[in-house]
């Protein structure tokens, strides 16, 4: 690859390939950088229109695939129009991409797994059981067979002013109950996190599954609760309720959402964050 080839984001509009992209603006390589809708210095794409027809203005070393529909009720409720995105769309701009002789550095989710144990492995055998999960499932079977491909497979991640948890924190300061699912789990990683783990990988060129995940799992009820105990509100004010009470329809209520991250820390020298790290970045703008 010449050197004048780039660094292409994929979604670069989304939480993480920003992040990614503004970071990787910063490095001396020339940058790329697709969006959906115009977007100074961007290229337009659309993965569910544009894919098999489309390619870059000029060569790539590294494409990070990051644009995706990641709302599991979206993917439920329409899965023939997020497929478009998350599976045919995606596949067809890698295998563009990797004839042409790009790594692939592709963003999946825990969600391919069921969440049956703890630190599930990297050859778990593929279990999703949700939509989403499916579509992350049926993209990363077949980027098996591409050549220089990695996978990244994550956990929650969280960004400063995380909608739920900003919202939390500021009825709680205002003195207003919050209802956070007592049933529902997460192992979140701070985005700046994430953004390491995907700069390493252009320097460090890993092909196979890293798994990114924080040290343990907690509940959305104990995040309302560290995030009252921040803000110095009552405990009372945090009103827990399950899944089921709530009134929502999910596919799934995984037991366990961590993920065994040994090749993060034997590999790209990484160690796992604990998940209250993440829950204190994402309650605050």
């Amino acid at each position: 690859m010449p050197d004048e080839a780039a660094n292409l984001v994929v979604g670069a509009d989304g939480l993480i390939g920003r992040a990614l992209a503004d970071r990787l603006a910063r490095g001396k390589h020339p940058l790329l950088r697709t969006v959906l809708c115009r977007e100074a210095g961007a290229e337009i794409l659309d993965l569910a229109r544009d894919a098999a027809n489309w390619n870059p203005p000029q060569a790539v070393s590294v494409a990070y695939l990051c644009a995706a529909i990641t709302s599991q009720e979206y993917c439920r409720r329409h899965p023939r129009e997020s497929r478009a995105v998350n599976v045919e769309g995606t596949l067809a701009l890698a295998r563009t991409l990797a004839a042409a002789g790009a790594r692939i550095v592709f963003l999946s989710s825990n969600l391919v797994l069921d969440g049956a144990a703890a630190f599930q492995r990297a050859d778990a055998p593929l279990s999703p059981q949700c939509e989403y999960g499916r579509q992350k499932a049926d993209v990363e079977r077949q980027l098996g067979e591409l050549p220089r491909t990695c996978i990244v497979r994550l956990t929650k991640v969280l960004g400063a002013g995380a909608p739920l948890l900003a919202q939390w924190a500021a009825a709680l300061r205002a003195g207003r109950t919050v209802r956070p699912l007592a049933d529902m789990r997460m192992a979140p990683v701070p985005l700046e996190f994430v953004v390491e783990v995907l700069l390493r990988l252009a320097a460090a060129p890993l092909e196979g599954i890293v798994q990114v995940s924080a040290t343990e799992d907690i509940t959305y009820e104990q995040a309302a609760r560290h995030i009252a105990r921040r803000v110095q509100a009552a405990p009372s004010l945090v009103q827990p309720l399950t899944a089921a009470a709530s009134g929502l329809s999910l596919e799934h209520l995984p037991a366990h959402t961590t993920l065994d991250a040994t090749r993060l820390r034997t590999e790209l020298g990484l160690t796992p964050p604990d998940p209250w790290a993440a829950v204190d970045l994402g309650m605050n703008p």
